[in-house]
């Protein structure tokens, strides 16, 4: 069987993941420690097309999964995450700084 097809190159893609925001990292709720759960207001959920309880990554020095809490919406607290102070200290981050959250692949 002849084909006039080509194949050039490798059949590798790279992985396409879904969009990338960028949040700011305000302080955790103390109830969190030890959880391993971030959370996110239900603007930055929508966008990013994740659910309570779902996962997104948080992007670092290390990326990090984290499992997705409800945020509750305070003042001008929109666009922002919170991550347990366990873990946001061992990537590391301090409150205040901007971070990459996406959805993972998988």
């Amino acid at each position: 069987m002849e084909t006039s097809e080509q194949v050039i190159g490798s059949k590798y893609r790279a992985p396409s993941y879904g969009k990338e925001i960028i949040l700011t990292l305000i302080e955790d709720v103390d109830a969190d420690l030890g959880k391993g759960v971030c959370r996110l207001d239900a603007e930055s959920r929508a966008e990013l097309g994740v659910e309570v309880g779902g996962l997104v990554e948080v992007i670092g020095p290390r990326t990090l999964r984290f499992k997705v809490e409800r945020l509750e919406e305070v003042g001008d607290k929109k666009k922002s995450i919170t991550l347990s102070k366990d873990l946001r200290e061992s990537i590391p981050f301090s409150v205040g700084v901007q971070v990459f959250v996406r959805k993972p692949i998988r």
